[in-house]
C-alpha cells in the first residue's frame, strides 16, 4: 500500500515566464483496478461481520412503526393507491423499500393494515420479521462504508482512505444504527456518497460517473429524511465555489468562462437524476408533487419543534441547547477516531494544498450540518450520524499524514494497529453497540448522568429474566414505558402494557430515559421512592412502596431497567383448611396481590389441594359483601388444572367484579360442595352454619 496509489498527485509545471505552478490531474484509479476492488471487498466484509452478528441483541422503540409502515406501503402499492403512499413526512421511503426487501411479500402482507391496526409487536412472528427486515440495512450500511472508502481513495489517496474505511467499519455508534430498521443509517450512507462523489467530480475532475452517482445518492437521501436538504444545497454551492476559484487562478479565467455552460448543465443533470429517483420510488410524489412537498415541510416543522422532553446535564428540558451536539460527538465517537481528527488539525501544515482544500470543504460541511441540526429544539445524538463517514475519512487522513512524516511506522503496521484498537473498543460493548459511550469520558456511567440514554436496548435481558420466573396464573402482564420493545422480546410469553395501566401489571419495568426525564412520575412513584422492606405486608394498600427491585439490567455501566413486582403480582399463603375430611386446601394465590380492585376488574385465585379429590367435589370461590351476600362467584372441579411439580392438584378461578359494585371492603372465600347430593362440605374447624373459608379481604375502589 503506497501513499501515492490512486491519489490525485500534484504536477509541477513552469509557465514560459518561469513561474512555477501546480495543476492537478483528473482523479482516477490505477489502470488495473484489482487492488482497489480487493480492498473494497475487504472493508465491506470487515464492516458486515459486526453489523450482522447477534442481530437479535436489542430492539428499538421505533422499529415496530417502520415495520408497520413498510407493510402498509407494500399494500398500498399493490392496490395502486399511489397518492396514499405518503405515510409519514420524514418521508422514510427508502427505509420502507429496504425493510420490504428483507421482509418479503408474504410477511409484509401479514403486518399491513389489511390485517388490522393492532400493534404489530403482538402479531405472530413479529421478532423474526423484524430480524429479516434488518438484514438489508446491514448490507446497505456495509456497502456504504466500502463506497465511502473508494471515494476517499480518490480524494486523499489509498492510505488515508483505507485507514478511514477501517475506522468506519468498526465505529461502534455507526455499527449500532446499521442494525436497526430506521432512517439515520441509510441517510448517513446516501448523504455521504452524494457529497463525496460530488467532490470527486468537481474538485478532482472525476468522470461523469461520479456526477451520476452523486445524483442517485442525493435522490435517495431526499427520500429518506428531511435533513438531506443540507447536502442537496451544499453540492450546488460546491460546484459554484469551484467554478469561482477556477476563474481566479492565473491563466484559467478563459477556460472557466468556457466551462460555465457545462457546469450549469452538469448541475441540471445532477438534479434531474435525483428527481427521477424520487419520482420512480415514491408514487405519492408523482401523483401530487406540490401537495406532497408541502406536507413534508409541515411535518418537518411540526416534529422538529419537539415531541417530548430531552435530558441534558442532569436536567429534563425541551431543548438541550447548543452544547448538546458537541458533547454528544465526544461521547459517541471512538477514542481512535477522535485521535485521528486531532492529528488532522495538528498535522495541517503537512497536508498538500489540495488535501487541505478538500479537508476544509468537508469541515465546513460538518460545521454547517451541525449548526442546522442545532436550530431545532428536538435533538438526539443519532441526528449527527451522517457526519460519521466524513469524520472517519478525516481521521484516516490525519493518522496517515502524521505516520508518513514520522517515518517510524510502516503502512501495514499502522493499518493493523488501527483495526486492532478500534476492534477492542467495539468488542467491549458487543453486542449492545448502542450502549457505547467514550470510555475516556467515563463511558456509560457518566453518560447517563449527562445525556439522554436508551432506545430500547437492555429490555431483551428483562424478558430473559421474566422467562425464568414461575407463572402460577399464566403469562405475566408487564407495565413499561417501552412496552412495544418489551412485547417484541416477550412474544407469546407475556403481555407488555403502557405504564398508565400499571394497576393490572404483575411486573413494573421503569426504563432509563423515562427515569432521566421524570416521565410517568405518578405511576412510578410507589416504586422509586420506597424506603425499606421492613414491615411490608401484601395486604397493605401501600405495599408496593416497600418493594425493592427484583432485578436490574446493567450494560456498560448503565442501569437500563429495573424490575419490580407490580400491583397485580399474585400474593397468597398457606390455608390448611379441611372440608369434612374429604379434601384439604393447602394454599392459595390471588391476583391482584395488592387486593385493590375496581368494578369491572378481574380477580384470579389459584387453589392448591394436598391430594386429589376422592370424588366429584367442586370448589367455589366467592366475593362476599355485606350480609355475607355473594357478589360474584366461580365454580370448578377440585384440581381441574392438574398437579404442580410437588404433585398437588389445583385449579384457577376467575371472577369479574360487577360494574356497579359499591366501593368498600369485601371478603374472598372458598366453599366446597359434593354434587352427588351431600351439598356443601363445611370446614371441620369452621364456625357453625358457615360453609366457607375466608382467604383474604379485597377492597373495591371507586370507579375512575
Amino acid at each position: 500500500m503506497g501513499s501515492r496509489l490512486g491519489a490525485l498527485e500534484a504536477v509541477e509545471a513552469r509557465r514560459p515566464d518561469g513561474v512555477s505552478t501546480q495543476t492537478f490531474e483528473p482523479a482516477r484509479f490505477p489502470r488495473h483496478c484489482l487492488l482497489p476492488t480487493a480492498y473494497c471487498l475487504l472493508v465491506f466484509l470487515l464492516a458486515l461481520v459486526p453489523r450482522l452478528a447477534a442481530l437479535d441483541a436489542y430492539v428499538t422503540i421505533d422499529e415496530s412503526r417502520w415495520v408497520q409502515r413498510a407493510a402498509d406501503f407494500s399494500a398500498l402499492l399493490a392496490q395502486g393507491d399511489g397518492e396514499d403512499t405518503f405515510i409519514i413526512g420524514h418521508p422514510g421511503v427508502t427505509t420502507m423499500w429496504t425493510a420490504l426487501a428483507g421482509m418479503g411479500p408474504d410477511r409484509a402482507r401479514r403486518f399491513s393494515f389489511r390485517e388490522g391496526r393492532s400493534d404489530v409487536t403482538r402479531r405472530d412472528g413479529y421478532l423474526d420479521t423484524l430480524l429479516a427486515a434488518r438484514v438489508p440495512f446491514a448490507l446497505l450500511a456495509s456497502a456504504g462504508v466500502a463506497v465511502v472508502m473508494l471515494l476517499g481513495w480518490q480524494l486523499f489517496g489509498a492510505g488515508p482512505a483505507l485507514l478511514g474505511g477501517a475506522l468506519l467499519a468498526l465505529e461502534p455508534f455507526l455499527v449500532a444504527h446499521a442494525r436497526v430498521v430506521h432512517l439515520d443509517s441509510a441517510l448517513t450512507t446516501y448523504t455521504s456518497v452524494c457529497l463525496l462523489a460530488a467532490l470527486v467530480f468537481w474538485q478532482r475532475r472525476g468522470g461523469p460517473g461520479y456526477l451520476v452517482l452523486s445524483g442517485l445518492a442525493g435522490g435517495l437521501a431526499f427520500l429518506t429524511k428531511a435533513p438531506s436538504i443540507f447536502v442537496l444545497g451544499f453540492v450546488p454551492l460546491l460546484a459554484g465555489v469551484e467554478w469561482w476559484q477556477t476563474r481566479r487562478r492565473s491563466g484559467e479565467a478563459d477556460r472557466a468562462r468556457r466551462a460555465a455552460p457545462l457546469r450549469v448543465l452538469g448541475l441540471l443533470l445532477w438534479g434531474l437524476i435525483g428527481a427521477a429517483v424520487c419520482l420512480a420510488l415514491w408514487p405519492a410524489l408523482l401523483a401530487n408533487p406540490v401537495g406532497t412537498l408541502l406536507e413534508m415541510a409541515r411535518f418537518t416543522e411540526r416534529v422538529g419543534g419537539g415531541e417530548h422532553d430531552n435530558f441534558f446535564w442532569g436536567i429534563a428540558r425541551e431543548d438541550p441547547g447548543p452544547f448538546f451536539y458537541p458533547l454528544a460527538l465526544l461521547f459517541r465517537l471512538s477514542p481512535v477516531t477522535l485521535l485521528g481528527l486531532a492529528l488532522v488539525v495538528g498535522g495541517w501544515r503537512r497536508l498538500s494544498a489540495e488535501h487541505r482544500r478538500t479537508a476544509l470543504t468537508l469541515g465546513i460541511y460538518c460545521l454547517g450540518f451541525g449548526l442546522m441540526m442545532s436550530v431545532a429544539p428536538k435533538k438526539f445524538d443519532r441526528y449527527l450520524l451522517p457526519l460519521w463517514p466524513i469524520f472517519g475519512l478525516l481521521a484516516g487522513l490525519g493518522m496517515w499524514t502524521v505516520a508518513r512524516v514520522a517515518r517510524h511506522v510502516g503502512s501495514t503496521a499502522l493499518m493493523v494497529a488501527v483495526v486492532a484498537l478500534q476492534a477492542v473498543v467495539l468488542i467491549a460493548v458487543f453486542p449492545h453497540y448502542l450502549a457505547y459511550y467514550n470510555p475516556l469520558l467515563g463511558g456509560g456511567a457518566v453518560a447517563q448522568r449527562v445525556v439522554l440514554v436508551g432506545w430500547g436496548e437492555g429490555l431483551g435481558r428483562v424478558a430473559d429474566y421474566l422467562g425464568t420466573q414461575p407463572r402460577p396464573l399464566g403469562v405475566p402482564t408487564v407495565a413499561s414505558s417501552y412496552h412495544r420493545v418489551l412485547q417484541a422480546h416477550l412474544g407469546a410469553e407475556g403481555s407488555a402494557v403502557p405504564l398508565e395501566r400499571v394497576r393490572m401489571a404483575d411486573y413494573v419495568v421503569p426504563y432509563v430515559n423515562t427515569l432521566q426525564r421524570g416521565a410517568e412520575a405518578e405511576a412510578l412513584a410507589p416504586y422509586l421512592h420506597s424506603d425499606s422492606l421492613d414491615g411490608a405486608s401484601p395486604d397493605s394498600p401501600d405495599w408496593a412502596q416497600r418493594v425493592a427491585p427484583l432485578h436490574s439490567v446493567w450494560i456498560n455501566g448503565i442501569e437500563y431497567a429495573r424490575i419490580y413486582r407490580g400491583p397485580h403480582f399474585p400474593i397468597g399463603g398457606p390455608v390448611d383448611a379441611d372440608f369434612s375430611g374429604r379434601v384439604r386446601l393447602a394454599e392459595f394465590l390471588a391476583a391482584p396481590g395488592s387486593r385493590w380492585v375496581r368494578a369491572g376488574d378481574e380477580i384470579e385465585v389459584l387453589l392448591r389441594w394436598d391430594a386429589p379429590a376422592p370424588g366429584d367435589e367442586r370448589s367455589t370461590v366467592l366475593l362476599l359483601g355485606p350480609g355475607d351476600r355473594a357478589i360474584v362467584q366461580d365454580e370448578r372441579p377440585v384440581g381441574a388444572d392438574g398437579p404442580d411439580p410437588e404433585g398437588r392438584p389445583g385449579e384457577v378461578h376467575r371472577l369479574t367484579v360487577p360494574p356497579r359494585t359499591a366501593a368498600g371492603e369485601y371478603r374472598l372465600a372458598v366453599r366446597v360442595s359434593d354434587p352427588r347430593g351431600a351439598g356443601s362440605l363445611p370446614p371441620t374447624a369452621g364456625e357453625e352454619g358457615i360453609d366457607w373459608v375466608v382467604l383474604r379481604t379485597v377492597v373495591v375502589e371507586p370507579g375512575s
